[in-house]
């Protein structure tokens, strides 16, 4: 059968001007004792119209028809966006832990189960009265009607339209306990099963935590200005944290200025887990949940110091706050603050360093290449700035790309001595500040081309006037 989206509903394929369809399968039933039933196998699955024309000799007919579901091949599958999930739980959770035992648990799985086969084929839709296929042009009361009596109204595929979500006609729940204490650190289960007209299912399951215990944090340890750290500018802190139910899920950084409560940033750092066997072997330092993850009392984090984001230019001894937030794994909060005092000593803060490294990729007689390494910093650069320096003590200065590594000084003479500095300003076109302390770097000049090849011919002229020695041994 064919859907008729005008109508809503399957009917048997329509007949057009251009188009006659042939039915799948046609055949005469003698009316022999016993009566031979025949058999026929579609090929694809669908909603298949079965009509049975029954004459007598004298040619009178009537109409009967049933219908049947054909189909084996399709399956139930799952949706991987519209989630089997715990609409009770917490959002923060992603709906993996509930943080209220009073609420009874609500389970949605909206538009995750699907029979696509059925739901694009229309299987469980509603079936159209019978169109008659023929005519001689004489009326007749009913002619090649099926009447109301004799239609499939009987059975589970008739003319009414199944009731479904998505192709699927029946859902099964279970959950794992019954007539519990909920308790924190407890993990519970739920499944559903799909079924679709066919008798397919398919399982999903969830399992949904508790825990609204209160997470314990105490006082970070700052460990500012480190060596080999992650970073250019990097400083280390130590926080201790527990949550015996949980487990400590993520922490996050916000550095505040004391004095007038701005939040200069924010940076959230995700905790990660410890093999048991790990945490088996350090009692004291690690601690394993009920729900099997373990972890480490302390976590050691490190953070880069530009992320007070001390602006550009002198300021006073300013105070920051360094706010700690730890999160337990049902997204449960607690927070403590850490004073960071005379933040200008920091690493990083308002150091403005000129460029690293200078080389000479190329020198000529009158042009030098040179290139360099943009040297670490905090703040966005503004240009770069190259002093050159003469012989007789006179300057020539270059004004550099900001993101620049190579540059060409041209102009210059032969075979002679040069040196120059190089500075960096950080800030923008408006208000810069430049690298206190400039790179100095000395080159010298070749000898000029011209002059080069003058003497290489000259030695040429001479090598060809030279006498030949014969060895007359």
């Amino acid at each position: 059968m064919e859907y008729s989206i005008d109508y809503s509903g399957l009917r048997e394929p329509d007949i057009t001007t251009n188009v006659n369809p042939v039915p799948d399968y046609i055949t005469v039933v003698l009316p022999e004792n016993p009566i031979k039933f025949p058999t026929y196998e579609p090929k694809d699955p669908g909603v298949y119209s079965v009509i049975i024309e029954v004459n007598d000799r004298a040619n009178n007919s009537k109409y009967a028809r049933r219908f049947v579901i054909y189909d084996n091949t399709s399956e139930i599958t799952t949706s991987e966006i519209d989630r089997l999930y715990a609409t009770s739980a917490s959002n923060d959770s992603q709906f993996s832990w509930m943080t209220k035992f009073s609420q009874q648990v609500d389970v949605s799985w909206n538009n995750h189960f699907l029979n696509d086969v059925h739901e694009k084929g229309h299987f469980l839709a509603k079936i159209l009265d019978y169109t008659p296929r023929l005519s001689d042009n004489i009326s007749r009361v009913d002619y090649k009607k099926i009447l109301e009596k004799f239609d499939d109204t009987e059975g589970v595929r008739n003319k009414t339209a199944i009731k479904n979500i998505n192709s699927i006609v029946r859902f099964e729940t279970r959950h794992g306990k019954n007539g519990i204490d909920i308790e924190d650190g407890d993990s519970h289960q739920f499944w559903v099963r799909a079924f679709d007209i066919m008798g397919n299912t398919r399982v999903d399951s969830i399992v949904v935590h508790f825990d609204s215990s209160e997470l314990f944090v105490y006082e970070p340890m700052i460990d500012l200005n480190i060596k080999d750290g992650n970073y250019p500018f990097s400083s280390s802190v130590v926080i201790s944290a527990k949550d015996q139910h949980s487990g400590i899920k993520k922490v996050s950084f916000k550095f505040i200025v004391n004095e007038t409560e701005e939040v200069r940033s924010e940076h959230t750092f995700d905790i990660q887990t410890q093999p048991r066997e790990y945490c088996n072997k350090l009692p004291k330092e690690c601690y394993c949940v009920r729900m099997g993850d373990c972890f480490m009392i302390d976590m050691h984090l490190e953070i880069n110091n530009c992320w007070m984001e001390v602006p550009i230019g002198d300021i006073k001894n300013d105070v920051y706050l360094l706010e700690v937030t730890v999160f337990n794994s049902a997204m449960l909060k607690s927070s403590i603050a850490k004073t960071i005092e005379m933040v200008k000593t920091i690493n990083g803060v308002q150091d403005y360093f000129s460029p690293l490294n200078i080389t000479v990729l190329k020198t000529t007689g009158t042009n030098v290449s040179i290139q360099w390494t943009q040297a670490p910093s905090c703040y966005e650069r503004a240009g770069i700035s190259i002093i050159l320096y003469r012989p007789d003590n006179s300057t020539k200065v270059f004004k550099v790309h900001k993101e620049a590594t190579t540059f060409d000084l041209t102009g210059l003479s032969a075979t002679t001595s040069y040196w120059l500095t190089m500075t960096t300003n950080y800030g923008n076109d408006t208000y810069y500040v430049s690298s206190s302390v400039p790179t100095k770097f000395y080159f010298s000049t070749t000898e000029e081309e011209r002059r080069k090849k003058q003497i290489e011919i000259s030695n040429l002229l001479v090598e060809s006037r030279l006498p030949t020695l014969v060895d007359n041994q």
